[in-house]
């Protein structure tokens, strides 16, 4: 017997496992998450866990909660890819691709909006800025990625404090690798 209070989300499934457990997919909308209550009752055992749920990108759009994203696939578009306005947001790409179409005022990932904003393992190319940061948009980090053949910057901060780049490249940008302006502290 399963029951769910929320009817909003897209699908919940609930398997057969192995003998000690069950294998329980939850499928919800595009970017939500949240900690859930899940109950159980069972021959075996009855109680209540506590999970958290993060969710997968499996297309470009705005990420508007706090959370580690991942993504499922390569991402394509002709306008920004990802726009994050929530704060404390890891988006990891585990080697994936965010492409754009090499025109128009566009970025790969817009975090102006947001603070505590990590980026990984990620390609980033053909946009006008690979990734965007500005006034707001402090403590980012970017780690393990490329960014390269965008039509202007790789990296464009302005107005921001604390910019950490780790193990990454910024290559055969129009622009500049990486432009600073007014940029309080860069590592």
């Amino acid at each position: 017997n399963v029951s769910y209070a929320d009817a909003n989300a897209a699908s919940r499934t609930i398997a057969a496992g192995t003998a000690r457990g069950y294998i329980i997919n939850i499928t919800t909308p595009l970017f939500d998450r949240g900690e859930y209550n899940l109950t159980f009752s069972s021959s075996l055992a009855n109680g209540t866990n506590t999970f958290r749920l993060d969710p997968t990108i499996s297309a470009c759009g705005t990420v508007a909660a706090s959370g580690d994203y991942t993504l499922t696939g390569s991402l394509s578009t002709t306008g920004t890819c990802l726009s994050v306005t929530a704060s404390n947001v890891l988006i990891n790409c585990v080697g994936y691709t965010i492409d754009g179409d090499d025109s128009g005022a566009d970025f790969g990932i817009d975090g102006s909006s947001a603070q505590n904003v990590t980026v990984g393992n990620c390609t980033i190319t053909d946009f006008q800025e690979g990734i965007y940061a500005s006034t707001t948009a402090h403590n980012l980090t970017i780690a393990n990625s490329t960014i390269s053949s965008n039509t202007d910057d790789g990296l464009d901060a302005s107005l921001t404090t604390n910019i950490y780049v780790y193990n990454s490249t910024f290559s055969s940008n129009a622009g500049s690798g990486v432009e600073l302006t007014g940029v309080t502290y860069f590592n």
